[in-house]
């Protein structure tokens, strides 16, 4: 009996080694774990890209301390961007945010999170101040969209709404798409 139970001892004990070693080999190492994360194929620091019309007039600048670009995707993640859009009929338009995903043209640039778009008054164009989230900007006709909250204002005048379809470039358009409420001073 005393064999019996120690043959049963020992090979229990073998397959629990057994099954211990197994666990051992076929669970994900932390290599492995670390290794599915996506690393970029290239990146740049202190990125300035211009972008010209067919005429060679400077159509926009985007700059950005540090871009990735991951070839799976096809997408730069850009940290801190700053996007400048130029029209010879209106001061420059700067959108900035903290940070922005492009494709691989740069014709299509999301910006996550809060944007601020400036542009200086000048002449007969007003200035502008706007505040607003998740910014979807197609930058070879500077068609801008959201569905998120926003508000605009130039000098003591504002407006909010929820969603907005814009064109800043000449002539420049901002239509916001629903609950609009604004303030306006006429002279």
């Amino acid at each position: 009996m005393k064999r019996q139970l120690l043959g049963i001892s020992l090979t229990l004990a073998a397959l629990l080694s057994l099954f211990w070693w197994m666990q051992k080999l076929l669970a994900p190492s932390e290599e492995t774990r670390v290794a599915g994360v996506e690393t970029p194929d290239y990146y740049a620091e202190q990125l300035k890209v211009h972008t010209f019309d067919p005429g060679g007039r400077l159509q926009q600048t985007l700059e950005t301390p540090h871009m990735e670009h991951f070839e799976s995707t096809a997408t730069a993640e850009l940290n801190s961007p700053v996007l400048w859009r130029y029209d010879p009929e209106t001061p420059p338009w700067r959108m900035q945010a903290e940070k922005a995903l492009a494709n691989s043209d740069k014709d299509i640039i999301f910006m996550p999170g809060e944007v601020i778009i400036d542009r200086e008054g000048g002449g007969k164009h007003a200035p502008y101040h706007i505040v607003t989230r998740d910014l979807t900007v197609a930058t070879r006709d500077a068609h801008t969209t959201t569905d998120a909250p926003i508000r605009i204002e130039s000098g003591q005048q504002w407006i909010t709404g929820v969603g907005m379809e814009g064109w800043l470039k000449a002539p420049v358009r901002l239509n916001l798409l629903s609950q609009v409420r604004g303030r306006y001073e006429f002279n």
